[in-house]
């Protein structure tokens, strides 16, 4: 499978390191939440937002990132989450209860690619594996909370994103897919649960995950000091 960055993304980061060009950044984002609204799996959309959506909060975010838990590590060692990088087949053969197996399992049950999420193009090299760094952890972030990769799932662990990262574009989808679905009121009860998680979390960004592949799920939790879903 190719996947190369598409003309899109590559114009969103440049778009993002270059001052001005307001109606072009309004054109390119607009597009982006038009296709995202027919298609909420569209990752490609995603991208796109999350670049122009979030590069004012990006500094602030990579600085976070770079003082707390292992952030200087990762950021110096760039290690990968995917098929080249590590053994999925070692992590289905962990114990049922670690980390590592229901991780590879959240993957299989739901016919996940970890091959999917490669650097953004045309940004700082730090930059761009921080970025990619959020997008490869994203599933063992679902398998944390709890949340399913249904839409609603989705808006949920959005929300929980949002409420660890500040970001923008991560509330404002998480909202979006709320509206685009009827507004319900079981989905805004979830979310706000979900935003009071995040909260309480630790920054699970910079969190090297790759060393606690063999611990129990829920001792993994504890330590990242996740509630317990409420909703």
């Amino acid at each position: 499978m190719d996947t190369g960055p598409s003309r899109a993304q590559k114009e969103a980061a440049r778009l993002a390191l270059t001052a001005g060009h307001r109606v072009e950044k309004l054109a390119l984002g607009g597009r982006a939440i038009f296709r995202l609204m027919r298609d909420a799996s569209d990752t490609e959309q995603v991208f796109v937002l999350g670049i122009l959506m979030n590069r004012k909060a990006y500094p602030r975010f990579f600085a976070r990132f770079a003082s707390v838990e292992d952030g200087d590590r990762l950021i110096r060692e760039r290690p990968i989450i995917d098929s080249k990088n590590v053994d999925y087949d070692w992590l289905r053969g962990l114990p049922e209860r670690s980390l590592g197996f229901r991780y590879a399992k959240h993957l299989d049950d739901n016919g996940l690619d970890p091959d999917l999420f490669q650097p953004p193009p045309g940004l700082p090299a730090s930059i761009a594996y921080v970025s990619q760094r959020m997008r490869q952890t994203h599933d063992i972030w679902h398998v944390l909370t709890g949340y399913s990769t249904q839409i609603s799932g989705e808006s949920a662990l959005l929300a929980f994103t949002h409420a660890i990262t500040s970001m923008p574009m991560t509330g404002f989808i998480s909202r979006a897919a709320v509206v685009r679905n009827g507004v319900k009121l079981s989905w805004l009860r979830r979310n706000r649960d979900a935003t009071r998680r995040g909260h309480a979390a630790r920054f699970l960004p910079s969190v090297h995950w790759e060393s606690r592949w063999e611990q129990p799920l829920e001792d993994v939790i504890r330590e990242m000091q996740i509630p317990p879903r409420a909703i």
